[in-house]
């Protein structure tokens, strides 16, 4: 059956003020934070459900950013001595500390960085002069050690016509995996009017897929996404809804944001989400999905009617190039 993912926001600080973000830190909220000992409960739980079915959990920490979570170190050797896998998602501001490049040799399974374009464009959406080189660094620091180097991209009108030249300096300096998404307008909805994909850029970047996927593949590195991934970008871009009825809630992933709600993904936390502390035991763990699918035919929610779920509609499906 799979891996089981689980994806914790623990923290909602970030020490970047990036347009696209809901996470900016110049954004005027109160940030939460998980607290240490509701993960070494819920790990442990993880781990005695991974020993029971036997299947591989691996959990990912999202932020914010993660790396100024003050538990992550504890929290990770925690979740390892549990027999989880672990991961994170960062912008690789972290990185350019020897202790934290350590840790994410030695400690993670995985690690995702956050690159948005070639050197000038992600520096200036970063407001980080020399970033862009600073991640490439570390990512070369990083060949050779326990985690699997990714990157995630946000697809925007600014940056779509240079993926090929990005995705190519990334395999280089040593990249494994490469996944991308196209600029929503939930969070910074401002920032998408200016900075929106059009069609005419998604029907192109698709016909070009194949050749750049084929080019990284020769230097090591795989650009993930399927057929239905394009369609839903493609849709997104054209203005229709694409419903799912059964995503098999819970089945494969789930979500935990910071407030404690654990749900089949981020944007059904309200209405189909259940309190962390309420699951208790391996057999709370094991009916979760049943209990989701129940919430979700009760809830009926308007989010289904046009799923904004990336892994749904295969965005980590690796396709071998032709």
């Amino acid at each position: 059956m799979g891996r089981r993912v689980v994806v914790w926001r623990v923290t909602e600080r970030c020490n970047l003020a990036c347009g696209f973000c809901a996470f900016d830190r110049t954004l005027p909220f109160a940030r939460r934070e998980v607290a240490l000992d509701d993960v070494v409960r819920f790990v442990d739980l993880l781990g005695e459900l991974r020993s029971r079915d036997g299947r591989e959990v691996l959990i990912s920490w999202l932020g914010g950013e993660p790396f100024l979570w003050p538990h992550l170190e504890l929290a990770t050797i925690r979740a390892r001595n549990a027999g989880l896998q672990t991961s994170l998602t960062t912008n690789g501001l972290a990185l350019a500390s020897p202790r934290w490049l350590e840790f994410a040799r030695t400690q993670l399974d995985e690690l995702t960085i956050s690159v948005d374009g070639t050197a000038d464009l992600h520096d200036a959406l970063r407001g980080q002069p020399g970033h862009h080189e600073r991640l490439l660094e570390a990512t070369r620091a990083l060949r050779g050690g326990r985690a699997a180097i990714k990157v995630n991209t946000v697809l925007m009108a600014d940056n779509i016509e240079a993926f090929e030249e990005m995705a190519l300096e990334l395999a280089d300096a040593g990249v494994g995996a490469l996944t991308f998404n196209a600029l929503g307008g939930r969070d910074r909805p401002e920032f998408h009017a200016q900075h929106k994909l059009s069609l005419e850029q998604i029907d192109a970047f698709a016909e070009a897929l194949p050749r750049v996927r084929a080019r990284a593949a020769e230097r090591g590195m795989a650009i993930l996404g399927g057929s239905a991934y394009l369609a839903r970008l493609r849709a997104s871009a054209l203005g229709e809804k694409l419903a799912v009825d059964d995503c098999g809630p819970g089945e494969h992933f789930c979500f935990i944001d910071a407030e404690g709600f654990v749900a089949p993904c981020s944007f059904s936390t309200d209405g189909v989400g259940v309190p962390l502390d309420t699951l208790r035991s391996v057999d709370d763990l094991l009916v979760l999905p049943k209990t989701f699918a129940r919430r979700r035919d009760q809830a009926r929610l308007a989010v289904c009617r046009d799923c904004p779920s990336t892994q749904v509609f295969s965005k980590f499906t690796r396709e071998v190039p032709a």
